[in-house]
């Protein structure tokens, strides 16, 4: 609500909402499917597993535990200055896991777009200064094609192009005069960390453990998830109200009893 629909219909009332607005508002929404074939499950995996845009380019499928349904986050493209892009751990430098409820689009990602071998330095801080930037091969789901080349995703410039142009194909954003780096409306709210949120925001209103999905976040402490997504919800108090009906229709039942065996 905060940050999609009432930035978009909050000044309407509900007499002046059309169903134009409807339709563009539910475009807007799933701004994934505006993105181009090779790119649209890269919205949808960080929607179903929390991922950050840096750490969902460098999945591998052997980041899937299928055994055990989870996703291991144990990498992503970083920019280190003076060697350009690398592979390093995830932000806090901490591999988690993620439940992986997207695996049917792994699945269709990679026949559909076969992974594809991408090497670069691994950047790590702790090791000493001649194997900070040792290199490895890593096996990537998400690639993209460059004048007949397949390379990894640079996550700048799929933030810059792909998904600005994906909203304003869905009406998010207006288009630019020209297409040119930095002509694009700034789009702080709508961009694909909005789609971690929305994974927050899922998990929670489900009933899952906020400090189980700051684990699957990535995040420092679990206060910091309970501040951002925790609110007040429709129907809050259901749950608590029929426990205590429950509970206290077996106090009442248990004195009765007790009261009928003293009368007797």
């Amino acid at each position: 609500m905060r940050l999609h629909i009432l930035p978009r219909l909050g000044r309407k009332t509900i007499g002046q909402i059309t169903a134009s607005d409807v339709k563009r508002l539910r475009s807007g929404l799933d701004g994934s499917s505006q993105l181009p074939n090779r790119f649209q499950r890269l919205g949808k995996i960080t929607a179903g597993c929390g991922h950050r845009t840096n750490e969902a380019i460098a999945v591998s499928p052997v980041d899937m535990d299928r055994e055990r349904q989870e996703l291991i986050i144990q990498r992503q493209l970083k920019w280190v200055r003076g060697h350009g892009w690398c592979f390093a751990l995830p932000k806090g430098r901490k591999i988690r896991r993620t439940p992986m409820s997207v695996e049917n689009e792994l699945d269709a990602q990679m026949r559909e777009h076969p992974a594809v071998k991408v090497t670069l330095p691994y950047y790590d801080r702790r090791n000493k200064p001649a194997e900070r930037f040792r290199p490895i091969t890593v096996e990537l789901l998400f690639s993209r094609e460059a004048k007949g080349e397949i390379k990894f995703i640079n996550p700048k410039r799929f933030n810059e192009w792909e998904w600005k142009r994906a909203l304003v194909d869905a009406g998010v954003i207006p288009a630019p005069a020209r297409e040119k780096r930095g002509e694009y409306q700034a789009a702080r709210d709508d961009g694909p960390v909005a789609l971690r949120h929305f994974f927050a925001t899922a998990q929670i209103d489900a009933g899952e453990s906020v400090v189980d999905v700051a684990e699957w976040m990535g995040h420092a402490n679990p206060l910091v998830t309970f501040r951002r997504y925790v609110r007040g919800r429709v129907g809050a108090g259901d749950r608590g109200r029929a426990a205590t009906d429950i509970l206290l229709a077996g106090i009442v039942t248990a004195a009765k009893a007790v009261w009928n065996r003293k009368a007797v």
